[in-house]
């Protein structure tokens, strides 16, 4: 995939998670994907063979349910695709392979807490060249924020897609070492979102 972020931040992201209480000891049964071994699920990341998108589906409902239950969440990710999620299960994976896929799974998810939507957002078009998507408006204020807290000239306050942003996120991508395309993409969003968070989490 690429994601390229600061090696050293990696294991403040991948944090213990506790599962909500389900019987009167906290335990629950786990089906499908979530009972496999993170060693079966790194063996299927490796060969993108077609368990690899059934765990990639297992996971979007995991997700989902977990936006139902969790207080005070809309969106654990509000702009993390599938394919960054299985990125970060693989590298939790790597180092606990007899880890089962549900605690891999909520690990992330700790990880993503600090940048969740806690109540529904608004969608905003980014269109820019060849890349085309859909943003939260809050995920576009926390990018703008992140930026002006970096010294770079944005708008404050604003969820509009405009050229001075673009302007400023090629110049953050420039500094990063990233590919320079002026897109949100998640290369840019984990090392402008998530780390400096975790970072901050951590110390």
């Amino acid at each position: 995939m690429g994601i390229r972020f600061v090696p050293a931040i990696l294991p403040a992201v991948l944090l213990s998670f506790g599962v909500s209480a389900a019987d009167g000891e906290g335990k629950f049964a786990a089906k499908g994907a979530g009972r496999k071994s993170c060693e079966a699920f790194n063996q299927a990341y490796q060969a993108k063979s077609n368990e690899y998108y059934l765990y990639g589906g297992w996971i979007e409902g995991y997700v989902s349910a977990f936006n139902s239950f969790q207080k005070e969440t809309y969106d654990i990710t509000p702009w993390q695709t599938t394919e960054l999620m299985m990125f970060f299960i693989s590298k939790h994976c790597e180092k606990q392979p007899e880890t089962r896929i549900l605690t891999a799974v909520n690990t992330m998810l700790s990880s993503f807490a600090s940048t969740r939507l806690t109540k529904e957002s608004d969608l905003v078009e980014v269109n820019l060249k060849n890349s085309k998507s859909y943003f939260y408006a809050e995920t576009l204020l926390a990018v703008r924020e992140a930026l002006h807290g970096q010294g770079y000239d944005v708008d404050v306050g604003e969820t509009n897609f405009d050229e001075k942003l673009v302007k400023a996120i090629l110049s953050y991508q420039k500094s990063k070492g990233l590919t320079q395309s002026g897109f949100p993409d998640q290369q840019t969003l984990v090392n402008l979102l998530l780390i400096p968070s975790q970072s901050t989490s951590a110390q």
